[in-house]
Parts: structure tokens; C-alpha cells; sequence
């Protein structure tokens, strides 16, 4: 009985010292999704890469982050729709939010990969996703009612992907599906138009797209004219004037494309982000200029133009969210509150206990000297590998740390 109590006791304290502990730092996550609120413009929202999906919530246009149930999934969209509704989805989910993120509750679960969610230009009850089926078939997914329940259709027999999706702002009706035809080993771009809200699609000629290119990765239709869109393929950044029917290269030798997006506020803005550069227009895809993207060395994921003011941007990327107010000539990081970074080693200075350093896996080695309260990030470093799995700092020079690195 005396052995149980002690142990019940010790479980107790440990239990509560556990409580006690917070999050000081340093903020960091790969941030590879992001949402604004159609209704109030300073609340954001933010999915990490890390294994469930962490989840953020800003009330501060992204200054402050507050971390809120995890979506559980390793998610490849999320949106925010009327009401501040919320949707994630990913492979073989789609889950909804009432609550900010609070609670998540699976609403359509199905042996497809949902790609993205797009909300309707001028229904808020109405929302369309695409995605691919269990037997490798692009999908149109729609719902009527704000995310609660959908409906999935398949858009071709051809064996395909719908990896990215786009609507119309003038003509709704109008729907575009980016993706392949093919499989992972032979593939070749493809682009399905629907002039009737996703009841039947037909597939584009895609003319001009160079030959050695395998997918739209994304693609975005300008909000004034429904003929003209721009995409991402593996290295390009195309535009095409009539539907997709006619692609131009606009630029090229990218690397890691991703995201392209027109600014719903201006159609003259149009960015699109590879590996480290985000490409910004000011002519509505016609030339595009190469700028670095946020904290330079750190994979761009996402891209988003905000909802209510056309030179401020959003970028997430393996450093966190940046957001600019100048349409991309100038970033500012933002991740307070983001401690979706995987701590790999941590020292304390044996001469000044303010100083600290700490390592977060693939973001470097950040230093505080103030027992934490603020933290800046060290390097770049001339190793083959940025990652340390122990760090040492010598007893009376706290600017003198022993490290090794992750590759010895």
C-alpha cells in the first residue's frame, strides 16, 4: 500500500510539473498551408508538415500564433469559408471545424486524395475540392452546404490526377482541374474545363507546353478575365490566353515549383514561388521577376495573396510564414507562437546563463541571450549537413560552442 501511494504521489508531481511547461522558442515550422478569413482579415490560419498536422491560429495578422488541435493528418489544404467555417484535407479526408480548429470532425472519408479546396466566388454555402480516386481517376468533389456533406464525380476515364483547381470570379460555372494524364512513371500534363459548374469537363489542348513537363502542379485563373490563367509545370510558369487551349513559357528553369496565384484584389499581381524564390508579376502573368522568398535557404510550400488588400502577400515555407506589404519586395517573418520545429540539441552557457543556444531540425542553429525570451537564427554554415546533434559551449567563452554535425 506504502509503495502505491508514494508512486501515486510521484505520478501526481511529475504529472504537474509537466503542466508547468510552455513554449519559449525558438518559433519555427514547416509551414506548407495557409488561410485567411473572408470575414475579418487579421485571422489567419496555418498547417504544418510536422506528423499531425499541428494547427495555428493568429488573431494579429499573423504577428501572434496560438497553437490549437492538431487536424491529425498530414494535411495538403486548408480553407476558412463562411462563418469561419474551416476545411483540411488530405489522403482520404476531408475533416471540418466550427470552432476554430478546437475540434475537427471528418466529413467525407473515401480512398481518394483530396489536393485543394476552393471556395465558390459568390455562393458561401457553396465549396469544390479535386483530388484523385483509389483506382487513379481525377475527381471533382462539390458541397453545398458549407463543407458538411459532398459529392464526387469522376472527371475522365483516363487513368489521371486532379492535383490543382481553379474558378472562375466572373462566371462561377466556369471551373478549371490542373493535373496529369498517366501515371507517376509516364505522364503528361493535362487541363479539365468545366463550363457548367463541374457537371461535365472536357479536356484542354494544352498546346506550347514543352514536352519533357509532367503535370500542372497549379494553376490560377485571373479574377477578370476568365480566359486567361497562368500555371506551375516542373519547371515552368506558363500563361495561356484562351482556356488553355494555347500555353506560353513565361518563366523558366524553376526548381521545386509550387504554387501560382493571381491577387483577387489586383489581377495585375500574380506570384509563384520554387525552392527558395517566389516570381512576382505586375502585368498579369505577362513577365515575372525572380526575387528571394522570406528567409533565404528555406523550401517555399505556399503562397497566398491576401483577401482585402492587393501588395500584401503571404509565403510559408520550411522557416515558418513571412508576409509582405509591398507585393514581395520585402518580408518580414512572422512565427511567434509556431513551435512546430523538432528540437535536436540545446546548451546553456556555462559562463552566462542567458545565453542559450539550440538546434531545430532542418532550420539551424538559433541563439538567445536572454534565457530565451528572443531568439536569432546563426549561419549559414559551410557543412554538408545544417542539423547538429549535440552542442557544447566552452566554460568561459559563450561565443565558443562545439557541435556535431548531422553527417559526423
Amino acid at each position: 500500500m506504502t509503495k502505491i501511494l508514494i508512486l501515486t504521489v510521484m505520478s501526481s508531481l511529475l504529472f504537474s510539473a509537466m503542466a508547468m511547461w510552455e513554449p519559449i522558442g525558438p518559433y519555427s515550422g514547416d509551414v506548407h498551408a495557409i488561410a485567411q478569413s473572408p470575414s475579418n482579415p487579421n485571422m489567419m490560419f496555418a498547417a504544418l508538415e510536422t506528423g499531425g498536422s499541428a494547427f495555428f491560429v493568429s488573431n494579429n495578422g499573423g504577428n501572434d500564433w496560438v497553437r490549437h488541435t492538431d487536424i491529425g493528418h498530414f494535411t495538403s489544404d486548408i480553407y476558412c469559408g463562411a462563418g469561419n467555417v474551416l476545411l483540411a484535407s488530405g489522403n482520404g479526408f476531408i475533416v471540418r471545424s466550427t470552432d476554430l480548429g478546437d475540434t475537427w470532425v471528418e466529413v467525407y472519408s473515401a480512398n481518394t486524395r483530396v489536393n485543394q479546396i476552393v471556395m465558390h466566388p459568390t455562393s458561401n454555402q457553396t465549396v469544390f475540392a479535386t483530388g484523385t480516386s483509389s483506382n487513379d481517376k481525377a475527381m471533382f468533389l462539390q458541397s453545398a452546404d458549407n463543407g458538411q456533406s459532398w459529392q464526387s464525380t469522376m472527371i475522365t476515364s483516363l487513368e489521371s490526377d486532379g492535383v490543382s483547381l481553379a474558378v472562375s470570379h466572373q462566371n462561377p460555372n466556369t471551373i478549371y482541374i490542373g493535373g496529369f494524364v498517366g501515371n507517376y512513371q509516364n505522364r503528361t500534363p493535362a487541363l479539365f474545363v468545366s463550363q457548367n459548374g463541374g457537371s461535365t469537363f472536357t479536356t484542354a489542348n494544352c498546346a506550347g507546353i514543352p514536352s519533357d513537363q509532367d503535370e500542372f502542379i497549379s494553376i490560377s485563373v485571373n479574377p477578370d478575365n476568365e480566359s486567361i490563367l497562368i500555371a506551375t509545370t516542373d519547371d515552368y510558369v506558363l500563361r495561356s490566353t484562351d482556356e488553355g487551349d494555347n500555353w506560353s513559357i513565361r518563366a523558366s528553369d524553376l526548381s521545386w515549383a509550387e504554387k501560382v496565384a493571381y491577387s483577387t484584389i489586383n489581377s495585375n499581381y500574380a506570384f509563384a514561388i520554387e525552392s527558395e524564390y517566389i516570381h512576382i508579376s505586375t502585368d498579369a502573368g505577362i513577365s515575372w521577376t525572380k526575387k528571394a522568398a522570406g528567409s533565404s535557404g528555406n523550401h517555399c510550400m505556399e503562397v497566398l495573396p491576401s483577401l482585402t488588400n492587393g501588395s500584401t502577400v503571404y509565403l510559408g515555407n520550411s522557416m515558418g510564414l513571412h508576409s509582405s506589404t509591398d507585393t514581395g519586395s520585402s518580408w518580414q517573418l512572422k512565427v511567434n507562437g509556431i513551435n512546430g520545429g523538432e528540437g535536436t540539441a540545446v546548451a546553456i552557457a556555462p559562463s552566462n546563463p542567458s545565453i542559450v543556444w539550440a538546434q531545430l531540425e532542418d532550420h539551424g542553429l538559433f541563439k538567445s541571450t536572454d534565457g530565451g525570451d528572443s531568439w536569432t537564427k546563426s549561419g549559414p554554415w559551410p557543412f554538408t549537413c545544417n542539423d547538429f546533434s549535440s552542442i557544447a559551449i566552452h566554460p568561459s567563452n559563450p561565443n565558443i560552442i562545439f557541435t556535431f554535425e548531422g553527417n559526423g
